[in-house]
């Protein structure tokens, strides 16, 4: 059975519920996706969505995008887009909530097509992926598993490639690439506890790499400005086959050449994987509060006599305006064999934050200041990394 209207013209039916009445035009897809592998997609400009379709007909089409979080993408509007494509209406016939989204099935007023949606939010934006088929041949199970993979694979186009064949250096963008990971550290002697070992690699276009973050949000930095920084933590990258070859001149032994594999979207060195950080293009707004704290003991031992305990705890609260709150407390305990004593202070301040491509720019009585922040891949807003310090949603 074959859909009211056919999908390759739908171009023109989706300008009329997603922007204005123009005719698509075709250029390089931003967002990467899954989809299947005798499928073929094209990029709508316009509508900023990834239309794919079967090649041996169009009996079923995927819509694939990200957009802005302050987007709404519920039932009524998916049906809306839905029935604007197919020129009749459709019938929800089951929603299923999810911690970071929701599924969606709907149905034609004559039972022909069908249709599942999925909409996933992470990182500021929403992925969404909308399957219209009539294919008979095609289960609601299998159906349903093609969106879930699709949505959950939708990403900004990067130079890593899916197949994990290529990591340009893109001469049309000056922007350095960020992967960050880390390493659960296991107990050992002498120091006796475990820990976690991070790991930050930023690589520039023009083949510099960088063991850390970029300073003060900097997503373009020269390497001169780098080394200014932190020489030793300046080294050279370049690409060999799915590997990315890295040298640092200022170290030495094993760890001063480093290969790290091309994966998706993230490399991995030595067992541990590093995932690419977003920075997305557009302001970024917050709402709600966010807080890292550190501890440390030292002693007593051989030559320290005193036993000592040191607390810091730092709380920001953000909200959607603009507005930022910051609490800080700082403890610190100490202890000998005749006495002990203690103390704390606290301070906190209002102030004005901007958030724009991973720089957080912060402004307390007229000072302004610049920092490096992103939420941790994979983790939605739950964890906000400053600076390199980690900060929980509470």
């Amino acid at each position: 059975m074959k859909l009211h209207r056919s999908f390759f013209a739908t171009a023109v039916v989706l300008a009329l519920t997603w922007v204005s009445p123009t005719l698509a035009q075709q250029q390089t897809a931003p967002i990467d996706a899954e989809i299947p592998s005798n499928w073929t997609s094209r990029w709508n400009s316009k509508t900023s969505l990834l239309i794919a379709q079967p090649q041996s007909g169009a009996s079923s089409a995927l819509f694939l995008g990200l957009r802005p979080e302050g987007e709404v993408l519920n039932a009524a509007r998916i049906e809306t887009f839905i029935q604007g494509v197919i020129g009749t209406g459709v019938e929800l016939t089951r929603e299923t909530p999810l911690r970071d989204g929701a599924i969606y099935q709907f149905a034609a007023a004559n039972g022909a097509p069908r249709a599942k949606a999925m909409v996933k939010r992470r990182d500021g934006t929403t992925a969404l992926a909308v399957l219209i088929t009539s294919d008979r041949g095609l289960s609601d199970e299998a159906a349903l598993r093609m969106v879930g993979n699709a949505v959950r694979s939708i990403a900004p186009r990067s130079s890593l490639a899916r197949d994990g064949a290529a990591l340009k250096k893109a001469s049309g963008s000056r922007d350095a690439r960020l992967f960050v990971g880390v390493k659960f550290r296991p107990a050992s002697m002498p120091a006796g506890g475990s820990g976690v070992t991070r790991y930050n690699l930023l690589l520039l276009p023009d083949g510099t790499a960088y063991s850390g973050v970029p300073p003060k949000g900097e997503l373009r930095p020269s390497r001169a400005s780098l080394e200014t920084h932190a020489q030793r933590r300046v080294g050279n990258w370049r690409q060999s086959d799915q590997t990315i070859q890295v040298q640092w001149p200022q170290r030495t032994g094993p760890f001063a050449n480093e290969t790290y594999k091309i994966g998706q979207n993230s490399l991995e060195l030595r067992g541990t994987k590093l995932s690419e950080v977003a920075c997305p293009p557009g302001a970024v707004r917050l709402s709600g509060e966010y807080q890292a704290t550190t501890s440390q003991s030292v002693g007593p031992g051989i030559g320290v006599p005193v036993q000592a305990g040191i607390y810091s705890s730092r709380a920001m609260r953000f909200t959607n305006d603009g507005r930022i709150y910051t609490a800080s407390q700082s403890a610190v305990s100490g202890r000998t064999s005749g006495s002990s004593g203690a103390g704390t202070a606290n301070s906190g301040e209002n102030g004005r934050y901007r958030w724009q491509n991973c720089r957080l720019e912060l402004e307390y009585a007229g000072q302004r200041s610049a920092h490096t922040a992103f939420f941790w891949p994979g983790e939605g807003r739950n964890l906000l990394v400053i600076d390199g310090r980690t900060f929980t949603r509470r």
